[in-house]
Parts: C-alpha cells; structure tokens; sequence
C-alpha cells in the first residue's frame, strides 16, 4: 500500500489532474475518443507523462461506460 501511495505522489501531477479533468469534459460532451488521446498525447509534457494520463482515464472510461451501461 505505501508503494502505491508514493507512486500516485509522484506520478500523479498537477499537470496529469489538469489533462485528465479535460479529457473528462470533453468524454463527457461525446468527442471521440481518438480526438480525446490525441488532446492527452499532445498536452503531456513527456511520455511517462502521458502514460499515467491514459491508463488513468482509461479506467475512469471504463467506469463511464458501466454507469451508463455502454458498450
């Protein structure tokens, strides 16, 4: 638990929070979802970057998609 802890400090950025509040919005606003990664490529100042801002909104993705029951 402490490793996870100290990954998500580290990994988890001001600028990560940023890019994925917007990928969120526009998720949320129907923009296809290649426009949405291409917004998180291009906003992330380096790949490790934009690593964790994808697994992290592939997940709320996921999320999205059970709650309103999509396929």
């Amino acid at each position: 638990m402490l490793d996870d802890k100290i990954f998500l400090d580290k990994e988890v950025t001001p600028t990560v929070v940023k890019i994925l509040d917007d990928a969120k919005i526009m998720n949320n606003e129907r923009v296809p979802l290649p426009k949405i990664y291409h917004y998180i490529l291009t906003h992330s100042k380096d790949i490790r970057e934009a690593y964790i801002t994808l697994f992290l909104f592939g997940v709320s993705y996921r999320w999205y998609k059970e709650d309103n029951n999509l396929k």
